[in-house]
């Protein structure tokens, strides 16, 4: 777990699943069923972020890792949420760096993930934090139907993650 200003990143939980999806929705994305969520922070293999401000669900994302292609791990980056008001603050920011913490803590070597063609926002956010466009896969998103753009970002230990590396210590320790 970490902070930034009044920003907190931690693990959710389980109790966690509701929130998640009332935001979800709120938020306009992919929203899951609660028990999917519930299902999914579950999971040993999931990562699922979640960020507070003063106890208030502002943001999530949801991750797994996954076999990688070279025999290592690598992780599927499902969603990222952010509350419209803690958009643009760097919130999307710290979430990431808590998957990327998670990722490396877990041995993986990239994350992947798909977005839609059409969100330019989050495209420019990705590649901003070092993701790179590998292909397109078409016609993957309905409602509309929509190409999707696959992205990667290869991590290392070297990576500035702002402390995020801290987050699953508490995990680790418990295991």
């Amino acid at each position: 777990m970490f902070k930034s200003d009044k920003i907190e990143i931690c693990e959710a939980t389980t109790s966690d699943a509701e929130r998640l999806r009332a935001l979800a929705v709120k938020c306009k994305i992919d929203a899951w069923s609660v028990s999917d969520y519930a299902e999914e922070i579950s999971r040993p293999d999931s990562i699922v972020v979640k960020a507070l401000s003063e106890d208030r669900l502002v943001g999530f994302a949801v991750s797994r890792s996954v076999p990688g292609q070279a025999g290592g791990f690598e992780v599927d980056l499902y969603n990222i949420a952010v509350e419209n008001e803690f958009r643009r603050k760097g919130t999307g920011s710290l979430i990431l760096d808590g998957v990327v913490a998670a990722a490396l803590k877990k041995g993986a070597s990239d994350i992947w993930l798909e977005v839609r063609e059409s969100n330019s926002a989050a495209i420019s956010f990705y590649k901003r934090h070092g993701f790179i466009a590998e292909a397109t896969r078409t016609n993957f998103y309905s409602n509309p139907r929509e190409n999707a753009v696959i992205m990667r970002l290869t991590i290392n230990a070297q990576r500035d993650i702002s402390g995020a590396e801290t987050l699953l210590d508490s995990r680790i320790e418990e295991e």
